[in-house]
């Protein structure tokens, strides 16, 4: 305990959100996204959303990214595996979920990700966008899909490789 009231982990100051009302505010929000033109919405692709909810998706996404990037973390990343403790890190400790299974998708640091549980698949993929971009010093792409009921998210570079 810091001071009256105060509590810590480890030095930072946590809070609990449950994500019941996370996603009342997701609902709350979404008639007010027609006015969010900022960000980089071609860089976000959701499986079965509609539109409202898919632009209020990438500008959570977004958000995090930014907010993850600003921070200026360091993320090394040797092979697919490494992804594991990378998600326990900026994702578990957190509270915003966890990923079990990992793979290559080409040889320029593609990589799709499949989640054992997520808090929100949106603020999860924004976070662990920010850390592939910190990994691999460029911009990249993520892309949400559901595989038997599990949220699997593959990220990649936005832009093409000359070979």
């Amino acid at each position: 305990m810091d001071s009256p009231g105060d509590w810590s982990i480890m030095g930072e100051r946590k809070m609990f959100l449950h994500r019941d009302l996370f996603l009342r505010f997701e609902d709350y929000c979404i008639p007010y996204v027609d006015g969010i033109q900022e960000g980089r919405s071609e860089d976000y692709t959701w499986e079965a959303l509609d539109d409202k909810r898919s632009g209020w998706w990438t500008a959570a996404a977004d958000s995090a990214r930014e907010r993850f990037v600003a921070e200026g973390h360091h993320v090394l990343v040797r092979d697919p595996s490494d992804w594991v403790g990378v998600a326990r890190r900026h994702l578990s400790y957190h509270g915003l979920g966890g990923i079990d299974s990992t793979a290559g998708t080409d040889e320029y640091g593609g990589i799709r990700l499949g989640f054992t549980s997520v808090f929100h698949p949106a603020i999860a993929s924004g976070v662990l966008l920010g850390c592939w971009e910190r990994a691999h010093g460029r911009n990249g792409r993520a892309s949400v899909s559901y595989e038997e009921g599990l949220v699997t998210l593959e990220l990649r570079s936005s832009r093409e490789i000359a070979a």
